[in-house]
């Protein structure tokens, strides 16, 4: 009977928590055999409707960030001439030997208007990464898209800091290419060690 009862509140969790928190707090059940399974039983109902909210919340939050990305890019085009210097660096390139008969895209002058472009965009995006990683840890969003976020966060601020030393002639084209790389790798690293870290201190599932 209250298993009928608690069923349709699987698809209204707002409602479904509220009132099972209350029946599970007040003792609504007795404590035969019987009561007791029931109340197990509305104990999965509320852990079922608990983690429908977490999951949905956690959605929305991920549709957010895309949609931040989406109006960063869209800031950058009408504020940058960002097109017109991505055009100029493309036209620009020109195969540069690594090893014999091996050769990568180098571009043949320097371009610190495009690379300070990046690095303000990277150093905006990195930023935001970080905040959406926090707020990640405060809802306890899934461990594994924490540190996903985490990484992602590493990689951006770490690639903004090479495009700022390549914008004033510190870096070569070559070096930060190589110097990218690493950073890609510190972020993959940064994922693993922090995944170990939280699935250790909270056991989410």
């Amino acid at each position: 009977m209250v298993l009928a009862v608690l069923e349709p509140l699987v698809h209204r969790p707002r409602i479904g928590q509220v009132l099972l928190g209350r029946i599970v707090d007040n003792h609504w059940f007795g404590h035969n055999r019987h009561s007791v399974e029931e109340k197990i039983a509305v104990q999965a109902v509320f852990e079922t409707l608990s983690e429908r909210s977490h999951s949905r919340l956690s959605r929305n939050l991920r549709t957010a960030s895309f949609g931040f990305f989406l109006v960063l890019v869209g800031i950058f085009l009408v504020v940058y001439p960002l097109a017109e210097e991505s055009r100029a660096f493309l036209a620009d390139l020109k195969p540069t030997p690594i090893f014999d008969h091996i050769y990568y895209p180098t571009p043949s002058s320097p371009h610190p208007a495009l690379y300070h472009i990046l690095r303000n965009f990277s150093m905006i995006w990195g930023v935001w990464l970080g905040v959406l990683t926090v707020i990640q840890l405060a809802i306890k969003d899934h461990p594994r898209r924490v540190v996903h976020t985490l990484g992602d966060c590493v990689f951006w601020i770490g690639a903004s800091y090479l495009l700022e030393m390549i914008s004033i002639g510190t870096l070569s084209f070559g070096s930060f290419v190589a110097l990218l790389i690493v950073t890609t790798g510190l972020s993959l690293i940064t994922r693993a060690i922090a995944i170990l870290i939280l699935e250790k201190l909270r056991p989410w599932s």
